[in-house]
């Protein structure tokens, strides 16, 4: 057995690793969360349809060629804990690592999702210092260890500081988005570059979709939608 390995065997004998879902007990194996967990994750399937419920959540605001959701959100689930680790308990890795989870399961499905660009929706600039990180940007760089592609934090900015979303209605959430983000353009041959924009959950769809606005108005033409959950209920 390699020393790190009886590192690792000593250290979960003192302070074991637990699932974040169950709180089982980890094997050496699995990462923050147990394999019977990831078995039961509330899956949408999404990305096996055509057109789904987190597509027609940006009807009547913005296009996107694509929209993908990997599972059902719900204030009752204990999958919620996932959100809400890496959101507010600093546990951006349990973002990396669902965010490779889940673009490996679409290409194990046969999804082949093109991102030449991978677009985190940013967070103002007060809030990413208050939380020290974007919890988006770790579902990228997970998303790209499997698809590829350049996450990029340069085209999309965050320019108007918003209240949070959390307990808006519909309407109320659309309002509050509205021109709260502007793209840049680096480079015009970048229109034309199969983007994907990357976020933790999906509700209503206002937040993405006010991306999805800025960076067409700008001249961004193939732009699809990734996030971890999507939220039937809000």
């Amino acid at each position: 057995m390699r020393l790190k390995d009886i590192i690792s065997a000593v250290a979960d004998l003192f302070y074991p690793r637990l699932c974040i879902v169950c709180g089982s007990a980890l094997t050496s194996s699995e990462k923050h969360i147990c394999t019977s967990c990831i078995a039961s994750i509330p899956r949408t399937n999404f990305h096996l349809g055509a057109r789904n419920s987190a597509e027609e959540s940006f009807a009547g605001k913005a296009y996107a060629n694509r929209v993908f959701s990997w599972f059902f959100h719900s204030h009752d689930s204990k999958f919620n804990k996932l959100i809400y680790s890496f959101k507010y308990n600093n546990n951006y890795k349990l973002a990396e690592y669902l965010g490779e989870l889940y673009a490996k399961e679409m290409l194990s499905d046969g999804i082949k999702l093109n991102s030449d660009y991978i677009i985190p929706v940013p967070l103002h600039p007060k809030r990413k210092r208050k939380r020290g990180y974007n919890q988006s940007v770790h579902i990228a760089k997970g998303f790209s260890n499997i698809f590829g592609g350049d996450i990029r934090e340069d085209i999309l900015l965050r320019t108007k500081e918003t209240e949070t979303q959390t307990k808006k209605i519909r309407f109320d959430r659309w309002d509050n988005m509205k021109d709260a983000f502007e793209a840049c353009i680096i480079n015009e041959c970048d229109f034309e570059k199969e983007i994907v924009i990357i976020d933790d959950v999906t509700t209503t769809g206002s937040t993405i979709a006010a991306c999805i606005i800025a960076l067409r108005e700008k001249g961004y033409k193939n732009i699809s939608v990734l996030t971890l959950a999507y939220a039937e209920k809000w």
